[in-house]
């Protein structure tokens, strides 16, 4: 334990109620997601049918705008009192495109910053590269609205129905 509160010595005064590593919980990543969304009855939106890595924290903008989706492609069918698969595969024909763009560049961050970072080397396969896309992104107007425009809203922007605003 000396080396555990060595390293993180905000916790010391706690590390004795650690008795082995299995005390200590990791975060489980992963990014996938289900190949249909839907069965008769049931609609999966959010993490219940993509996981999203905690990379760029974005995960709940897409569980909300998958909710968005749901209720602008399902408010006419709930107020008939008859859903069928038509209305929910619409949700996610709308929303997979969305969610496999955010998940590729997730993947993406993951392989070329974060793991090679872990390991020790430069992000991007070289000093001289990541510092060449750190330019690019912090010089170019438009590419520094880009990446805040996709966190906030999505590839798609998501509008509730308009029965629901007033």
């Amino acid at each position: 334990m000396a080396d555990f509160s060595a390293a993180v010595p905000w916790i010391a005064n706690r590390a004795h109620a650690l008795r082995s590593w299995d005390d200590v919980k990791m975060l489980d990543v992963r990014l996938d997601r289900l190949r249909r969304w839907h069965r008769p009855g049931l609609l999966c939106i959010g993490d219940a049918a993509h996981a999203m890595s905690p990379v760029f924290g974005i995960g709940i903008n897409l569980a909300v705008e998958d909710a968005v989706a749901a209720a602008r492609y399902l408010v006419e069918p709930l107020s008939r009192g008859v859903v069928g698969l038509r209305d929910v595969r619409g949700v996610q024909r709308r929303r997979w495109p969305t969610t496999a763009a955010t998940q590729a560049l997730q993947r993406f961050a993951h392989a070329r910053v974060i793991a090679p970072v872990l390991a020790g080397r430069p992000p991007f396969g070289n000093a001289r590269q990541a510092e060449r896309m750190s330019n690019l992104l912090t010089t170019s107007a438009w590419l520094k609205r880009v990446p805040a425009y996709f966190i906030g809203y999505g590839a798609v922007r998501e509008r509730p129905p308009a029965e629901s605003v007033r």
